[in-house]
């Protein structure tokens, strides 16, 4: 996903238009909710694990291998797909400033 979004945003960047590129500023903020999101929900599942450590009635899903993997994999991608949106915010950012102040970057 960062590489695909990185590079997408490098090759459309001269033809996007300041209000189009003023949202794609903003995604650097949508990366930073979807992380505190993400941390949330990370959170929640370490709890959940660890109430199944101690015993009792187990009440989570992540019990076996598959499981795991699957969350990990999940979590790998969503963690990837934020740095893209901090990147390319990041990027449209600054190509805005640039042109506000006509200046080339």
């Amino acid at each position: 996903m960062y590489d695909t979004m990185s590079t997408l945003f490098e090759y459309a960047k001269g033809s996007i238009s300041d209000k189009d590129m003023e949202e794609f500023a903003s995604l650097t903020e949508h990366a930073t909710d979807e992380a505190l999101r993400l941390a949330q929900v990370c959170e929640g599942i370490a709890c959940t694990v660890e109430s199944d450590a101690r015993g009792g009635h187990p009440a989570g899903s992540f019990h076996g291998a598959d499981s795991v993997f699957t969350l990990l994999c999940a979590l790998a991608h969503s963690f990837d797909t934020i740095a893209a949106m901090a990147h390319v915010g990041d990027e449209a950012t600054y190509h805005l400033n640039c042109r506000k102040r006509g200046v080339e970057p």
